[in-house]
């Protein structure tokens, strides 16, 4: 089999191709100058955007621990806690991640005891989705399966020791320790308190 002789290149060309390799070494000096030049009029704005963003934060954190009421008959077992996206796994570990995924924005729970049934404990989680959608998902892949639906809000459903439902952007869970005969009936006076601070 013939091989085929390779063309020849012309001086021309060779000097077309030397000239076009430094042209891009040239850019691509150009481009790691330019990167290395950080300039300080974005760093500062992405200061203050953190700095925003961190009050804003606080403001979401007091806005939410202030629905929860204090009603008589369910006596305050320490003050609200509040759980931002970076530590809310530290209060509910192992279901962090469908409610960041969601659009978690913040939670604010509180413990209580509750005289009626005789010492029984109650926590309230107050979950900040951002909107009614994000509140929704959460609601709907919640939801246990045989869940009595109440009419106390659009979506609202209750098991014999809990509460779920939502209110425009917030998702509410209220836990009791122990199966109560008539849970909506015994939270009745909270969950009429809670709702009435809610947006």
């Amino acid at each position: 089999m013939a091989r085929k002789q390779a063309k020849k290149i012309s001086a021309a060309q060779q000097r077309t191709g030397y000239a076009i390799l430094v042209l891009l070494g040239l850019i691509s000096v150009w481009l790691l100058v330019q990167q290395a030049r950080f300039n300080p009029a974005l760093l500062e704005s992405l200061q203050v955007t953190s700095m925003v963003g961190q009050l804003a934060a606080g403001a979401g954190q007091a806005a939410t621990a202030a629905f929860i009421p204090e009603v008589p008959g369910f006596q305050p077992l320490g003050p609200p806690q509040s759980h931002g996206p970076e530590n809310l796994s530290d209060k509910i570990d192992g279901k962090a991640e469908l409610y960041l995924a969601a659009g978690f924005q913040e939670m604010s729970c509180r413990s209580f005891r509750l005289e009626s049934p005789a010492g029984a404990y109650l926590e309230v989680f107050i979950y900040d989705m951002g909107t009614p959608t994000n509140a929704y998902a959460v609601f709907s892949s919640q939801r246990r399966p045989g869940a009595l639906s109440l009419a106390l809000t659009a979506n609202a459903y209750a098991t014999p020791n809990a509460l779920f439902f939502t209110q425009g952007s917030f998702y509410v869970e209220m836990v009791v320790d122990r199966a109560v005969e008539d849970l909506p009936g015994a939270l009745a006076p909270f969950t009429t308190a809670l709702l009435a601070r809610m947006p």
